[in-house]
């Protein structure tokens, strides 16, 4: 394994256990991990913030933006208790049909969701 790969090898271990035990936010864990590669001259200083361009980046940084609008308005709380109340009382009156419907759109939100260019 040469020095380059080991380096790689340490940082993915080194951010792995920061993401895992939370003590700093994903997004400055990132970064520094960015930083460890392109100052040990792994990744060429010219090209380390050419992946933030890509439509995929900005792609994910606005569902991860909108998202948390969505948690911070309360619109998630509010949805997620509406259907719980729904599907215990669908439940409660063993209306397993309405149940399995109420799970299709669910399902179907889902999958709205995951359709990202």
């Amino acid at each position: 394994m040469s020095i380059d790969q080991s380096v790689v090898f340490a940082v993915l271990i080194v951010t792995l256990v920061l993401f895992i035990t939370e003590k700093w936010r994903y997004d400055v864990v990132a970064f520094m991990a960015l930083m460890a590669v392109t100052l040990t001259g792994i990744v060429p200083a010219d090209q380390a913030f050419i992946g933030f361009g890509h439509a995929a980046a900005i792609t994910v940084a606005a569902v991860l933006v909108l998202s948390r609008a969505l948690r911070n308005s309360g619109v998630i709380d509010l949805l997620a208790g509406w259907t719980s109340r729904r599907s215990q009382e669908l439940l409660k009156q063993g209306n397993w049909a309405a149940y399995g419907e109420e799970l299709k759109k669910v399902e179907g939100l889902l999958k709205e969701m995951q359709k990202v260019p």
